[in-house]
């Protein structure tokens, strides 16, 4: 399976650069993947992601950070990776919508789940710092 999930992200992977490199399908491996046009396009898909994130957080409010609990009383980063395994699971099956891209939303998760730990991780640093003063 990992040997078909490779050749699968390559091929994958040059489809994408051609679509970027507007149909030039005789452009040379070694110009698609050079070292600047691979900084330009990783500073791209960055970027992105950040619009995408956003958008996101914007309509469903910090639903990934923040859950609202109604049924599931899992911690935020347990529910955070319930999701990518459904994501993961999906990816392996080849049970994918059309209209879904499967690897930026687990790409997004594994961003949230970051965002998360770093955010309390920091609140946690403050509060250790508060206690400090205030004695």
């Amino acid at each position: 399976m990992e040997k078909n999930f490779k050749v699968w992200i390559r091929i994958s992977t040059l489809s994408y650069f051609k679509k970027v490199f507007k149909g030039d399908y005789n452009m040379k491996e070694d110009e698609v993947f050079s070292q600047e046009s691979v900084r330009k396009e990783i500073l791209n898909q960055v970027k992105e992601i950040g619009t995408f994130l956003i958008e996101k957080n914007r309509k469903y409010g910090n639903s990934a950070i923040q859950p609202t609990r109604i049924f599931s009383k899992a911690s935020d980063e347990e529910q955070i990776m319930v999701r990518l395994d459904d994501k993961l699971s999906r990816l392996q099956s080849g049970q994918c919508d059309d209209d879904e891209d499967v690897i930026l939303d687990i790409i997004g998760y594994l961003i949230l789940l970051r965002t998360m730990r770093v955010l309390k991780n920091n609140s946690k640093h403050a509060n250790e710092e508060t206690i400090i003063t205030a004695e």
